[in-house]
């Protein structure tokens, strides 16, 4: 167990405050601080509090006492389920700025929980980017910059603390979005250059591994979960190419649809590979729906609306097939969630990128609303 002198050191580190800013904010000597650390001697209790409050942390946490990590992480997992059912609201009230002030208070007891800082910055950027560029709501300017640099500066940290070369890759993929929030594109370019260029990856080494020893079946397990991964990272690279294209104007939306063709022809061949696995099987029949919706919004764009209520009634095939499996998840706040997005979302995705308004062009032919009625049918 670390003394107080180490905690404080580490907490100290963590913010990134040296331990002559850490005196001058508490109306103390340096040699105060260096001593603290040192466990020569305590601070006085008058200063706890504030010392917590320059450290970002509870005086819990200074403390070392009255944590239950594991509980609590738990507890935020289910509060966050929970939140994932209600319906979205405008404004603060939404769902990532309320996940984002409960992790930022639970970082308060565990700043050095990696994973927990991530998250908050993580769903900190999803809130801003839901104000500012898909504008859902107005965030004032003064608060707008004081979160970017709140969630920038946690991603940094993790950048410079962090030993997880696994999560460093999604922390600086989060610092690039963060920078292109703000246009701040040579930034942007230099965290990513940072990244590691070469194709070889955890799995192919083990993969060499098991041959070498062979070790057919753990060569098989680990060529399987090579083929899974490689395939998902296909399909979604195949849809943001195809998005790319289609986003040129009509003169490119049948070039783009070909692609999203093979995104579909890619997720359908990883169902017939892997659909004994349900968690796949879950990520196969998201991509096939997502090609589907994408190519019936570039219909709708040039002008063939039969081809779009084709893709409407091959999604409410894969929904109407899929929807027994889904009603077996074991966790019922999850499986009500998914369900529930199941039977609604994906007909909207079928022309949100092409019309705003709910009553169109497509929700009003006939095809469309018997693909409705058989998806409200299902329970």
């Amino acid at each position: 167990m670390l003394s107080f002198g180490q905690r404080l050191k580490l907490l100290r580190n963590e913010a990134d405050i040296s331990q002559s800013d850490l005196a001058d904010a508490l109306g103390v000597s340096a040699q105060s601080v260096s001593k603290w650390e040192c466990d020569l001697y305590c601070p006085d209790v008058t200063l706890l509090l504030p010392l917590a409050g320059v450290l970002g942390v509870t005086t819990d946490c200074l403390l070392g006492a009255g944590t239950n990590e594991k509980d609590d992480l738990e507890q935020l997992e289910r509060e966050i389920k929970e939140l994932n059912t209600l319906p979205w609201k405008p404004g603060k009230e939404n769902f990532c700025y309320i996940v984002y002030t409960k992790a930022k208070d639970l970082l308060r007891k565990y700043p050095l929980n990696y994973d927990l800082k991530y998250d908050c910055a993580f769903y900190l950027y999803s809130y801003l980017n839901q104000g500012s560029h898909y504008k859902y709501f107005e965030i004032p300017a003064d608060e707008y910059e004081k979160l970017w640099n709140e969630g920038v500066g946690m991603l940094l940290s993790l950048k410079k603390r962090d030993n997880d070369p696994s999560r460093l890759a999604y922390v600086c993929d989060n610092l690039v979005e963060y920078y292109a929030l703000k246009e701040k594109w040579s930034e942007a370019e230099s965290v990513a250059l940072e990244l590691p260029k070469h194709p070889f990856t955890q799995d192919r080494e083990l993969y060499t591994i098991a041959c070498a020893k062979d070790d057919r079946e753990g060569a098989e397990a680990i060529a399987r979960r090579m083929v899974k991964s490689n395939l998902l990272s296909y399909a979604d690279s195949l849809w943001g190419l195809a998005r790319r294209i289609s986003i040129f104007g009509n003169v490119r939306k049948e070039e783009a649809i070909a692609v999203y063709k093979k995104q579909f022809e890619v997720a359908y061949d990883f169902e017939n590979l892997f659909g004994d696995d349900y968690e796949y099987l879950r990520d196969a029949q998201y991509y096939q729906i997502k090609a589907l919706s994408s190519m019936s919004c570039c219909y709708l764009a040039i002008d063939k609306l039969n081809d779009a209520l084709d893709c409407v009634e091959k999604i409410t095939d894969i929904v109407i097939r899929f929807y027994p499996k889904a009603k077996e998840m074991q966790d019922p706040v999850d499986r009500e969630s998914y369900l529930s997005d199941l039977k609604y979302y994906p007909l909207v995705w079928c022309y949100n990128s092409a019309i705003a308004d709910d009553d169109n062009i497509l929700t009003r032919e006939e095809r469309y609303k018997a693909c409705k009625a058989r998806l409200d049918a299902l329970e």
